[in-house]
């Protein structure tokens, strides 16, 4: 969706800038030819708005080599400027342009030699040829006040700038000055040439002239005796253009089967006499051959000796690659024939006449739409890894499921960590079978794999619950576990899907003002678009268990960056989570929630809910409610837009659902019917340990919040 909008603007943008002819722009200076080791520097007044231009003729700027074409802007002798730059050639056509590469907000531009780079500009970026080579000619320089727009053809330099200040210009220029003799590079056409007197092979020399100084004229031969040419060797290949050499010849009938390095040669004949040469090595055949199917499996015979074995010939030429011969071999096609790994086994598979599991869900946005096979193993309650690496160069995806067939859950996705080969690592829940399918990036992608599973041993707590969990009530504490790892510690277990704490409504205590919905900017390509909402609270109080409720709309959740700030503490709700879904809906976030957006995410939308933020929200424990809290929410990226739809921040009531073995007053911590010393030791006592009864807030966790909350029924001599 995003790709497809994104290449319609360029269309867009080309077609305006390609209407009509515009003038070359008026220069504040014409530099003249740089053509040796040159460092230019000017001082200049931008005074906004305005563009200033500057003319330079250049040699060549080669991706390789030593040459290059550093551009800078630099703080100037007075009040600095936040600039911007923007390179042409002579028809108006950008070549590139730049904001802040260079230090702070000074603008830099990088051109040629890659291989070593030059020192950066203060706190900038290397100059590395980052912006590729330029041919010989005239360029145009623009230097302006931030923010401007480099159009792409006309000189066409607009914006905005409202700065001013003055700044230091900065050219740093060397040419290429290796010499290099010219090169080649030869190919040949059939890959197998037939012995049989009918085998015709055809040479093409692709020449590169030498530089330093550049080579004008050449002659081009090839030395093909080793392949019984009857014409006297070396042999003059001819060309239309003087860069595109061929020549042809039949192999002689009979003659031997096999490898053949032939070399050709590149003689310079003007201005120097540089020469190199490049070798192709050109196979003959004899007789033809193909992919012979029989029961050993994919053999390369002739047509008369497949036939003679009984087999099936595919046709000249053909080979035993990919899937030949494969369709209908593979044991572990479905989810109930899966091959058991075990920890540290290998396994040498392939996909090659598997189907399509199309009906599975899609796990970490994998898409299934080659075919799979299937492995399985039982989780140990540690961290494992299905890993592909260091088997063929299939072009890979892995899947991982829990569950039964027709009904699996995923666990975890892939496609590319080892080059176009895949891995997983998911938390193990002991005792859960874990399906793991195999599969490819699209509809073609078939062939041989090698799979290997590693348990490290390490204890884990999964995201995903695959055999049924809830709350178990443990002496001193409450933990979701299944019913049998309840029963094995003496717990009460609560039944499934029950939690160790409920969550009331959500009660706003306070709502924004503002006037909704609130439009949120796309990206403009070279900054995030942004929107604000505001609550200003005059009543006081103490912060502790915040719950923020903020009501979007979007078409792309990844694009998103959410964050709300009350002048002295700033916490991440969003940091680009979701990927491509929508959102429409109330979101509240809160510290105690179980699931976040990444939880939720690889569907069509994210529902309305409570989610945890990207960073915990107690980080405003402590602090006053009173003041103006700030919600921020930019878009990183172009093509989806959307609003802010509500803002409001308030709390959401805690319920401790496993029994009242806690104190039904904190302030009689030890329940000895006083209130004392006692009781303090008993509280700290329990709060180190992270027991349940200490988290007196109840807001689902232990942390400061709970002391500030226990000390306050405390000196207050009880509840």
């Amino acid at each position: 969706m995003k790709s497809s909008f994104r290449a319609v603007m360029s269309a867009g943008l080309m077609a305006l800038a390609t209407g009509a002819a515009i003038a070359q722009p008026t220069v504040e200076e014409d530099l003249g030819s740089i053509t040796t080791v040159s460092s230019i520097t000017r001082n200049l007044d931008l005074a906004a708005p305005g563009v200033r231009w500057y003319q330079m003729s250049i040699s060549a700027v080669p991706s390789g080599g030593s040459a290059y074409l550093d551009i800078g802007t630099k703080p100037g002798l007075a009040t600095g400027a936040d600039t911007m730059i923007g390179l042409y050639d002579a028809s108006g056509n950008r070549m590139a342009f730049d904001d802040d590469d260079g230090q702070a907000f000074y603008s830099a531009l990088s051109f040629g030699n890659s291989v070593t780079p030059r020192p950066a500009d203060g706190t900038g970026a290397q100059f590395d040829g980052r912006d590729g080579a330029l041919a010989a000619g005239t360029y145009y320089l623009a230097i302006t006040n931030y923010f401007a727009t480099f159009g792409l053809t006309g000189w066409v330099v607009t914006g905005n700038a409202t700065g001013a200040g003055d700044t230091n210009i900065f050219i740093n220029f060397a040419p290429n000055d290796q010499p290099t003799p010219p090169s080649c590079r030869l190919t040949s056409t059939p890959g197998g040439v037939l012995n049989d007197g009918t085998g015709v092979v055809t040479f093409n020399l692709v020449l590169t002239p030498g530089q330093m100084p550049d080579s004008t004229a050449h002659v081009v031969t090839i030395d093909t005796s080793l392949l019984g040419d009857p014409n006297p060797s070396p042999v003059t290949m001819t060309s239309s253009d003087g860069v595109n050499y061929t020549y042809s010849m039949t192999v002689p009938a009979g003659y031997p089967a096999g490898g053949y390095p032939i070399i050709a040669t590149v003689q310079e004949t003007a201005p120097e006499q540089r020469s190199s040469t490049c070798t192709v090595n050109v196979n003959v055949i004899s007789p033809p051959t193909g992919q012979c199917c029989t029961g050993d499996g994919c053999l390369i015979l002739t047509a008369a000796d497949c036939a003679a074995q009984g087999g099936t010939y595919a046709g000249d030429f053909t080979n035993c690659g990919g899937c030949a011969c494969l369709e209908g071999t593979v044991p572990n096609d479905t989810i109930e024939t899966a091959i058991e790994l075990s920890n540290g086994s290998v396994e040498q598979g392939t996909t090659c006449g598997a189907t399509v599991d199309s009906g599975n869900p899609i796990c970490n946005f994998q898409n299934i739409a080659a075919p799979g096979v299937w492995y399985m193993t039982t989780g140990t309650g540690n961290t494992m890894q299905a890993t592909l690496c260091g088997g063929p160069t299939y072009d890979s995806r892995l899947s991982v499921y829990c569950g039964s067939s027709g009904s699996l859950t995923c666990v975890g996705g892939n496609d590319d960590t080892c080059g176009l080969l895949s891995q997983v690592t998911f938390c193990s829940q002991e005792g859960s079978v874990y399906y793991i399918l195999v599969h490819g990036y699209v509809a073609g992608s078939t062939g041989a794999f090698q799979i290997s599973l590693i348990d490290d041993a390490v204890p884990c707590q999964p995201d995903v619950q695959c055999i049924p969990t809830g709350a178990c009530c443990l002496p001193d504490s409450c933990e979701r576990l299944t019913a049998e790892q309840c029963a094995a510690r003496g717990g009460s277990y609560n039944g499934d899907g029950t939690e160790c704490v409920t969550l009331g409504e959500y009660g706003a205590s306070h709502t924004s003002g503002d006037a909704f919905p609130i439009v949120i900017p796309d990206s403009s390509g070279t900054g995030p678009g942004l929107a604000t909402a505001s609550i200003t609270i005059t009543d006081g109080g103490t912060v502790n268990g915040l719950a923020v409720s903020v009501s979007l709309t979007h078409t792309w959740a990844g694009d998103l960056i959410a964050t709300l700030d009350n002048g002295a503490v700033q916490v991440q709700l969003l940091d680009r989570d979701g990927g491509p879904a929508n959102l429409g809906g109330e979101y509240i976030f809160t510290d105690v929630a179980t699931q976040s957006f990444a939880d939720v995410a690889g569907g069509l939308n994210i529902p309305a809910g409570r989610y945890t933020p990207a960073l915990p929200l107690n980080a405003f424990d402590g602090s006053s409610l009173a003041g103006t809290w700030t919600l921020t929410v930019t878009d990183n990226a172009g093509a989806d837009v959307g609003t802010i739809d509500n803002f409001s921040i308030g709390s959401i009531s805690v319920t401790n659902n496993c029994g009242p073995s806690c104190p039904p007053c904190a302030a009689d911590y030890n329940q000895d019917g006083g209130v004392d010393g006692g009781d303090i030791e008993s509280f700290f006592g329990q709060w180190a340990d992270g027991a349940n009864c200490a988290d007196v807030n109840l807001d689902g966790g232990v942390d400061g919040g709970d002391i500030e909350s226990f000390f306050t029924v405390w000196q207050a001599g009880g509840c």
